[in-house]
This record gives C-alpha cells, sequence and structure tokens, in this order.
C-alpha cells in the first residue's frame, strides 16, 4: 500500500495524492495547501488499512471545459510568454467557451471540435482555435480526467495548411531613407527611436524596453592583434501592456552598433541630459526613449503621431 503527495507538476503549486493499492492506482487532486493534501492522504491511509476500497472507486467528477480552462490559462500565464497569456485568454473568451463552456470535458466530440474549426476557419486563421482547445484538453489527459484530445490533428485531418504564400513587403532602401529623413525634419523628437528600428533590426517591445546601460558604447575588441571598436546594444527584456517580460526566445542576446547608429544614440544621450539637468531631475531617465520618464505604450508608438 502506498499514499503519497506531491505536485503532479513541479512548481505548479497544485497538490495531489498519488494512492497505489493491491494492484489497483488512483490519483486525486486536492488544491493548492500542501498540509490539506497530507492531512487528506492520512485519511485515505487509514480507509486502506480497514479495507475500504471506495476510495480506489470513487467516479472523478469531470468539470465543464471552461471550469477546466481555468487551471490550463493559468498553467500558460505561469510558463509562456505574457502576450501568448493574453492572446490565448482572448481566443478562450470571445470563442471557444460560448460554443464549449459549459460543456463536461468527456462530452466534447471530435466531431463537434472538427465543425468548430472549419466554421471560424471561414473568417480566421484556425490554428489558434486549434491550439487552445487541444491545450485545455492535453492538460486534462495529464490529470486523468479524459483519455483522448479531440483536437489532436484536426487541421491536419481537415488538410488546413498554413499560409506561407503570403509576403512581407518590407520598406526599400529608398523608401526607408525617405522615411527616415522626414522624420529627422518634421518629428525630430521620434527619429532616435526610428533610426535604431532601422539599423538594429529590434522588436517593437525591445525598444521600448532598452535602457541606458544596455548601450556599451565603448567596447572594444582584438582582432589580428589590432583593436577595433565594436559597440553593441545588450537586448535584455521586452515591454507590452504594462508589462516588462523577456525577449521572445527568452534569451538576451547582443546587437551591434553600427557607426552611424551610435552617433545618432549618443546625440539623443546628450539631449537628454540637457534636458534632465534643465528640468532638475539631474539624471538621466532610465529608459533611452520614454515619455516624461514612463515607458511608452505600443499603441502609443504604432499609430505615430503626427
Amino acid at each position: 500500500m502506498g499514499v503519497r503527495v506531491r505536485e503532479k507538476q513541479k512548481g505548479s503549486g497544485e497538490w495531489w495524492i498519488f494512492i497505489y493499492h493491491r494492484g489497483k492506482r488512483a490519483s486525486k487532486k486536492v488544491g493548492r495547501s500542501e498540509d490539506k493534501a497530507r492531512a487528506v492522504a492520512k485519511e485515505i491511509e487509514a480507509r486502506l488499512v480497514l479495507g475500504d476500497l471506495g476510495v480506489l472507486e470513487e467516479k472523478k467528477q469531470i468539470p465543464t471545459f471552461g471550469e477546466y480552462s481555468r487551471n490550463y490559462l493559468a498553467f500558460i500565464q505561469m510558463n509562456r510568454r505574457y502576450s501568448t497569456y493574453e492572446r490565448y485568454s482572448q481566443v478562450l473568451r470571445d470563442h471557444v467557451l460560448p460554443a464549449f463552456g459549459k460543456r463536461p470535458l468527456d462530452k466534447i466530440s471530435r466531431g463537434e471540435v472538427r465543425d468548430f474549426i472549419v466554421e471560424k476557419s471561414k473568417k480566421f486563421k484556425p490554428f489558434v482555435f486549434r491550439d487552445v482547445i487541444s491545450g485545455v484538453f492535453n492538460y486534462a489527459i495529464d490529470d486523468e480526467l479524459v483519455k483522448v484530445n479531440p483536437a489532436r490533428g484536426i487541421t491536419k485531418r481537415l488538410k488546413i495548411k498554413r499560409d506561407r504564400s503570403e509576403k512581407v513587403d518590407p520598406l526599400n532602401e529608398m523608401d526607408m531613407s525617405l522615411f527616415l529623413d522626414t522624420c529627422r525634419k518634421d518629428f525630430a523628437a521620434f527619429y532616435p527611436f526610428f533610426f535604431m528600428a532601422a539599423r538594429s533590426g529590434m522588436r517593437l517591445g525591445e525598444l521600448l524596453a532598452v535602457r541606458w546601460n544596455d548601450l556599451d558604447f565603448s567596447h572594444r575588441v582584438i582582432i589580428g592583434g589590432a583593436i577595433h571598436e565594436r559597440p553593441f546594444i545588450w537586448v535584455k527584456r521586452s515591454y507590452r501592456r504594462g508589462r516588462f517580460t523577456k525577449p521572445k526566445n527568452g534569451k538576451t542576446r547582443k546587437v551591434d552598433m553600427a557607426t552611424e547608429l551610435r552617433s545618432v544614440l549618443k546625440k539623443h544621450q546628450a539631449r537628454e541630459k540637457e534636458k534632465a539637468l534643465k528640468n532638475g531631475l539631474g539624471d538621466l531617465p532610465e529608459l533611452v526613449f520614454h515619455r516624461d520618464g514612463k515607458v511608452i505604450e505600443q499603441n502609443y508608438i504604432q499609430t505615430f503621431p503626427v
């Protein structure tokens, strides 16, 4: 006989009881209290000693898709980028829950999921709907609430493929030159930001989150016995909707700072120092690009006020 208490997924904060008795196995989710889980485990051990095997035969209460999706979202919030959590939350709220929210997990059929994906594919790319539904069911399989995932392989079965033919139409060299010249003449306050975006290739959130101590203007390297200047930008974080997070791939990286970009940023730094002294602040604001010392929201820079 064995009754063990542990987190089913380490670090999740959700405590489970795992029972092994006379060749039978069972598991029960208790909640977020380890003490409560251990108390329940002692009660189960006592019942098993007395020959009460009902604990191994009790039928599980299957939650509705809507109830259980909250557990999955909590996992996504803890283990994925916040932007992923936001996107999945929106897809669940606006699309998936109205269709499946009140249905028990084990009562949702593959055919219903197929029809839902087909309907959504008429207006939207269906893959995010598949990912969200499949994610909830995979999480439920891990919790031994259901045995199959009705969304597994559904887009492949329907022969729905990602459209990779859509071509990106970036600004060419002449277009970019015209844009930056216009920005420098008519919107000088934005010029360093857009120049850095054009020359570094950094993502919008990364640009908004860059700090002065992320810029190494004087870094040097030895190449072939000679010392060369090699300034760079440390990309350490990203910003979106009030939150600083890790860059998209979860890793920091160095981005070379070309000579012209270095010059533009040094001039921007000098202006920021002068402005700080004039306003009695003394030190530079922490952020390279800001609005009155506060971080710039993405929607503000995307609409580029003119």
